[in-house]
């Protein structure tokens, strides 16, 4: 019986992993995108539903910016999706362009942090980035690539700040050291108080 319970446990594990590729859309039952604005969490090993957050034009995964970046900054956001597009605003008042979007670059060999478009006018987008092909499945983000196939190659690199992480997308969706996969979702944290 334990054997049993273990393989279950094991082919949950694998189904839930952000390593996973997930099939086309077309097979997946999708849910409605969240409505309004909404926060969105990460999940993985020893990460259990901290908030991205925005700090020099780059998602961080945690409560608090490093202490190298002003406040002015840094900021704790919301999210809205417009078609297939994340739009981030920040929680308190920031001197920011409401128009700011999240982006990945999906291109083979390249990993590299999730970030933000025009927060300031003076920041430019990377080559080969892209701000549209979001959906959430369930709770969780994928981003859809041309040929149709969902991903979730979200990683998150540890900084020297305990329980603070950069936010990166690794198109190969490969091990790197000291990186960990994670989930991203707009379901919040629920803890259990004793």
């Amino acid at each position: 019986m334990f054997t049993l319970l273990l393989l279950a446990y094991c082919a949950l594990l694998a189904a839930a992993s952000p390593t996973h590729r997930l099939s086309h859309r077309h097979d997946i039952k999708e849910r409605s995108t969240p409505n309004g604005s909404f926060r969105i969490y990460a999940y993985g090993p020893n990460i259990t539903g901290l908030p991205i957050f925005y700090a020099n034009s780059i998602a961080y995964i945690g409560h608090h910016a490093p202490s190298n970046i002003s406040d002015n900054a840094a900021a704790n956001l919301t999210f809205s999706m417009n078609s297939t597009s994340l739009y981030i605003s920040p929680t308190t008042t920031k001197n920011w362009t409401l128009t700011s979007q999240m982006f990945i670059v999906p291109e083979s060999d390249i990993l590299s942090p999730v970030g933000f478009t025009s927060v300031w006018t003076t920041q430019t987008q990377p080559k080969n980035s892209v701000s549209t092909g979001f959906v959430f499945y369930g709770n969780q983000l994928s981003w859809e690539s041309s040929d149709g196939t969902l991903l979730a190659n979200f990683w998150a690199e540890p900084t020297t700040k305990k329980d603070l992480y950069i936010l990166n997308w690794n198109n190969n969706n490969t091990a790197e050291s000291g990186m960990s996969p994670v989930l991203l979702e707009y379901s919040e944290p629920t803890y259990i108080t004793h």
